[in-house]
């Protein structure tokens, strides 16, 4: 009984402070729906982005993988501060000089329309069919192993644990949708900002428990056994049939951390409605710095589920996902399994709710605004942007307990994800490559809207051709998912480059596509919101209820974060030495 009350009440709880934090605004907009007017803190914007991302799937799913394979797959994790140190040097700072709500608004003004329209639909493929039902699936199974749901509901077999799946999904999908749809961008982002503190915490301490346990009560023994038993599993480098082959950190790895971290628009709208440039770049540094330690919170405590589980006599055959629930139930006490159960359908209700508000901003200010109906009123587009996430949310929830007959969810993911990835990071790195290295200018600018139409087409057929109808036609002929994915996405960089070789625009049409690219009304609105903002915060100031922070002045919209390089050199070295240590 217990644990139910502690969930309830956790629950409830995040969901009182957040309503208490958003109940009088007011949204006159639909921009200020889904960026919250531009004005979230640095650390409201780092909290967002690591709970985002920091899912149910991979406090479940990751771990799976932990116990599978061990650190292996950590470099999923540790790599990423780098696509976040490239996020907080270039691609932040070119979005942000080109005046852009949204990333894929800033490929309509670099390129055109329909490069604009197909790479939204890359990105809603992306949340419907990944990020969404993943979610919700690994919040699912870790529901029903810690409260033994199905067992309490007698529904045996496969289907009855499909029912079950299928119950939790829905119930949770709901909980959600009443936080994305009722109260915007603000509300998840608080709510993700309270359950990120509640995750961090509640993550840190099952090795710590885990540990203890191993050691009978003697944390650094517990460390010691685990080490001294399972040094394969204490190992980055992954052989050929892993998750992630040693070169494939060098091919396939980069697109699909560049696509999330540098392009993916649930993270970009994070970072982009931060109240200026600085709070965005600092946001991205600290989320990079924090990522470098997440395996042991989403990877470690795999691996001590495969030595506990070992010890007696367990052995999880077909999907790994059920481990780190297993594991909780073995060492945790039991009052606390209800507090448990509560930060992992908060991080299921963070990614859920992220991707249903982007997915919702996408189809509605870049496709139905665009294509239908360009004049529609505010209340038009809200209403449009509620049955979408109403139709989208159904479809996700539907689909997510069939990832229960994958044999591990996140393995899975990575095996499909190219096919959307490449093409997108394809177009954004040719679209944005525009600089001087040692006295020499290198630049796309020359790229005509046509390159990035072939690529759409190039790189997929590249991906589909070499993961399916390959080994299909040939066997033996199967190729690790991540050398696909980089494959397919150089492909389409090449495809880009010979495109322009021959179709280059002329230098009078490179000038007019520089000039419209610093053209947005919708940047003035933003940027007189922030003025009228930072100049209440200085009256605020006078009067000594605010801080006076350097960053909030009128004129540091659109000034880069001084520290950035620098933070960004430290995050890089920072992932590049714990790789190099655990090798």
């Amino acid at each position: 009984m217990i644990v139910v009350f502690s969930f309830f009440f956790i629950t409830a709880l995040v969901g009182a402070i957040t309503y208490y934090f958003v109940r009088n605004d007011q949204y006159k907009t639909a921009e200020d729906f889904f960026l919250a007017s531009r004005g979230l803190h640095w650390t409201v914007v780092t909290g967002s982005i690591m709970l985002t991302n920091l899912s149910a799937k991979h406090l479940v799913s990751t771990n799976g993988l932990g116990y599978k394979e061990g650190l292996v797959t950590a470099g999923w994790e540790v790599l990423s501060a780098i696509a976040c140190a490239l996020t907080a040097i270039h691609f932040l700072p070119t979005f942000w000089a080109a005046k852009v709500a949204t990333t894929p608004e800033y490929l309509k003004k670099r390129f055109d329309q329909r490069t604009y329209t197909t790479v939204c639909v890359f990105f809603l493929l992306g949340g419907i069919l990944e990020e969404m039902p993943a979610a919700v699936y690994s919040g699912a199974v870790a529901f029903d192993q810690i409260f033994d749901v199905q067992k309490q509901l007698g529904w045996e077999g496969d289907w009855g644990k499909f029912a079950v799946l299928s119950v939790i999904s829905w119930c949770t999908g709901l909980l959600g949708a009443i936080y994305s749809l009722v109260g915007g961008l603000k509300a998840v982002a608080i709510s993700d900002t309270i359950n990120g503190v509640g995750l961090f915490i509640a993550g840190l301490s099952v090795p710590i428990l885990g540990f203890s346990y191993i050691g009978n009560g003697n944390i650094s023994e517990g460390a010691t056994i685990l080490y001294s038993r399972n040094k394969g599993k204490f190992n980055m480098i992954g052989g050929p049939e892993s998750t992630i082959p040693y070169p494939a950190i060098f091919v396939g790895m980069p697109v699909i951390q560049m696509y999330y971290w540098c392009m993916q628009q649930v993270v970009l709208q994070r970072i982009l409605s931060a109240r200026n440039l600085r709070h965005g770049q600092k946001a991205t540094v600290a989320a990079g710095f924090l990522k470098v330690f997440v395996p042991w919170i989403i990877v470690l405590p795999g691996i001590i589920a495969f030595h506990i589980l070992r010890e007696k006599g367990i052995v999880l055959s077909g999907n790994s996902d059920e481990a780190y629930p297993a594991l909780l139930k073995i060492i945790l006490p039991e009052w606390s399994m209800g507090l448990y159960g509560a930060v992992i359908i908060g991080a299921v209700l963070s990614t859920f709710n992220s991707n249903l508000n982007t997915i919702a901003q996408m189809v509605t200010m870049d496709i139905y605004k665009v294509l239908v109906e360009p004049d529609a009123s505010e209340e038009t587009l809200f209403k449009v942007a509620r049955n979408v996430g109403i139709a989208c949310g159904g479809f996700t929830l539907c689909l997510a307990p069939f990832f229960m007959f994958t044999p591990a969810a996140y393995a899975f993911l990575v095996s499909v994800n190219g096919l959307w990835n490449a093409p997108v990071v394809a177009i954004f790195v040719c679209a944005t490559i525009d600089f001087s290295w040692f006295g020499c200018r290198i630049s796309c600018n020359h790229l005509r809207p046509g390159a990035a139409h072939a690529c759409s087409v190039v790189a997929p057929i590249v991906f589909t051709l070499l993961r399916w109808v390959l080994p299909a036609c040939f066997e033996g002929a199967t190729i690790h998912s991540l050398y696909v994915t980089g494959i397919a996405g150089i492909s389409g960089i090449l495809t880009m480059l010979v495109h322009g070789m021959f179709w280059p625009l002329k230098e009078a049409e490179v000038q007019a596509m520089l000039t419209l690219m610093q053209k947005d009304s919708d940047y003035e609105i933003l940027r007189d919101s922030y003025l009228e903002m930072t100049e209440v915060d200085s009256q605020d100031a006078d009067k000594g209820s605010v801080s006076d922070d350097v960053d909030d002045t009128p004129n540091a919209y659109d000034d880069p974060w001084t520290w950035a390089n620098r933070g960004a050199a430290f995050i890089t070295l920072l992932a590049i030495l714990q790789f190099v240590w655990f090798h």
